[in-house]
């Protein structure tokens, strides 16, 4: 294993947040299951899948159920990830798992479906990921994904701009319109796509940014020198609980998820 896997930010952030991952009210749960639905009806032969950035297996548990015999590679690039899904699918013959940064993989060519559920937008620049992934199909090959887009967690953005405007993030989520156009250009044909909407309720904004620090969502969008200080926080949560309640004592954050089936080439 390189020292690069162990040492990445995400690595970390979302190694240590792996026993907790599970137990927060998030979206990934919902979001996976629906595009396991999507793929089970694809009615298309799948020979093998890879999934990219498995996490601690909700979408590897229903890739299983669904392809029994099928060889099923999941890449994560943290180690206390896969040991969650080790724990989930202790008994899975046809279930290979690889810790590894996907751009260290060497798989060209080598399958004829790869899935991925609310981790490409961890995979930036997506440009470069999505023309790595086109690598790793057979011609022809499909490419079925659920990653969240731009408009994620907007009243957080929005009320972070206004207490800390002086710590800008340092990226932004793609928009819809962005992915699409980085598809075409890595060589895949959009043949569905969705776009939803929804919302998940937390207790508090203290409560909600403690979920997503327990689901590693830390340090992806902004650096280690405009973090924000206790008394930003506290601003923050209060103006959080009067500008985004949800009339039973709770808060609500939103969330837009692109699920998307594309092959690999032009349609016939």
């Amino acid at each position: 294993m390189s020292s690069m896997v162990e040492n990445c930010p995400i690595s970390k952030h979302f190694g240590a947040a792996a026993k907790s991952y599970d137990r927060q009210p998030g979206v990934q749960s919902r979001v996976a299951h629906r595009l396991a639905t999507r793929i089970s009806k694809g009615g298309k032969a799948v020979s093998n899948v890879l999934e990219v950035g498995c996490g601690t297996g909700f979408l590897t548990a229903h890739l299983c159920r669904f392809f029994p015999d099928t060889p099923i590679v999941a890449v994560d690039i943290a180690g206390g990830m896969l040991d969650r899904v080790r724990t989930r699918l202790p008994q899975q013959k046809n279930l290979q798992l690889i810790r590894a940064d996907i751009c260290e993989l060497e798989m060209t060519g080598m399958f004829s479906l790869i899935a991925s559920s609310s981790a490409l937008h961890w995979m930036m620049p997506l440009d470069n990921t999505l023309r790595l992934l086109s690598s790793f199909l057979h011609p022809g090959g499909r490419l079925s994904f659920a990653m969240m887009v731009r408009g994620t967690l907007a009243e957080l953005h929005a009320l972070r701009e206004e207490v800390a405007p002086q710590k800008p993030y340092v990226r932004f989520l793609p928009t819809t319109s962005a992915v699409f156009g980085l598809m075409r250009c890595a060589g895949f044909t959009v043949e569905d796509w969705t776009l939803e909407s929804s919302s998940v309720r937390y207790n508090s904004a203290f409560g909600f940014m403690k979920s997503l620090k327990r689901q590693g969502v830390t340090g992806g969008f902004v650096s280690p020198d405009n973090m924000l200080t206790r008394g930003e926080i506290r601003k923050l949560a209060e103006k959080y609980r009067r500008r985004f309640p949800t009339g039973d004592g709770g808060i609500r954050a939103s969330y837009k998820v692109l699920y998307a089936d594309a092959v690999l080439g032009k349609k016939a």
